[in-house]
C-alpha cells in the first residue's frame, strides 16, 4: 500500500510539474511577422497569417490557453483601434477604420495622444518589450512610457526592453508615446514583439507542495 501511494504521489507531482512548466515557457509574440502573414499556429498564436488590420478589442489566444487583448486608446481616455501594420512594423493605433483598414493609412502606429493597452486572462511576466519605427527611418531622440516609466533617447533602429513587469490577470499594462515636442513622423513608434510567460497558478503550487510533503512522509514510514 506504501509502494502504491508512493507511485500516485509521484504521477501526482510529475503532472503538475509538466503542467507548471508549460505555463511558464515564455512565449515571444512577433505582431511584425503576423501582420506580414509570416507566423502560424506553431508559433503558439493560435492564428494564421493575421495580416494588415485593426480591431477593438485586438485578441490573440496561445495554445497554452493564455489570451492577450491589445487595445487602442486616446490620452483623452476615447478608444481607437489597435492596429497591426505590415511591411516589418508591428502593432500600432489607429483612429478611424474603413473595413478594418486605417484611414488615413499614415495613421497606423503610436504617436501624439495615443497609448497601447495589455491585458491578459492569467497573471504573468512580460520578460521584454521590443519597438521600432520601421517605416519613418528609425527613432529620433523618441520616448515611451511603459506602465509609468518613460524611456528616453531612442535612436536608430529598434529597441529592446528587458526590465521583466508582472501583470495580474484582468490588469493592464499601458505603453504611451511620450510627447518630447517633435512633431516629425520619426518619434512614433510600433510594438514590434513581446515575450511572456504565464505566472504559475497557486493552486499548482499548492498540488506540488502537497505532493513533497506526501512523498516526504512515506520515505519516513518506509525507513520506520
Amino acid at each position: 500500500e506504501v509502494n502504491i501511494m508512493f507511485n500516485k504521489i509521484l504521477l501526482l507531482l510529475t503532472i503538475s510539474f509538466s503542467f507548471s512548466l508549460a505555463h511558464a515557457a515564455p512565449l515571444t509574440v512577433h505582431f511584425n511577422d503576423l501582420a506580414d502573414g509570416n507566423r502560424s499556429t506553431s508559433d503558439g498564436t493560435g492564428s494564421n497569417s493575421i495580416g494588415e488590420k485593426g480591431y477593438q478589442p485586438y485578441t490573440f489566444n496561445f495554445t497554452t490557453g493564455l489570451d492577450l487583448t491589445v487595445r487602442g486608446y486616446e490620452t483623452s481616455g476615447a478608444e481607437s483601434y489597435a492596429y497591426m501594420d505590415r511591411g516589418n512594423a508591428g502593432m500600432g493605433v489607429c483612429t478611424i477604420l474603413n473595413n478594418t483598414q486605417c484611414n488615413p493609412s499614415s495613421d497606423d502606429n503610436v504617436s501624439v495622444g495615443e497609448y497601447l493597452r495589455l491585458t491578459f486572462n492569467y497573471d504573468v511576466r512580460i520578460e521584454s518589450l521590443t519597438f521600432n519605427n520601421n517605416h519613418d527611418g528609425g527613432f529620433s531622440n523618441t520616448s515611451i512610457d511603459i506602465d509609468g516609466i518613460v524611456k528616453s533617447g531612442l535612436n536608430g533602429g529598434a529597441k529592446t526592453f528587458n526590465d521583466s513587469w508582472l501583470v495580474n490577470a484582468g490588469d493592464f499594462l499601458d505603453i504611451a508615446y511620450v510627447n518630447s515636442g517633435d512633431t516629425t513622423r520619426r518619434n512614433h513608434f510600433y510594438l514590434e514583439t513581446l515575450v511572456v510567460s504565464q505566472v504559475p497558478e497557486p493552486s499548482i503550487l499548492f498540488l506540488m507542495g502537497s505532493g513533497l510533503i506526501g512523498l516526504t512522509l512515506i520515505r519516513r514510514k518506509r525507513i520506520g
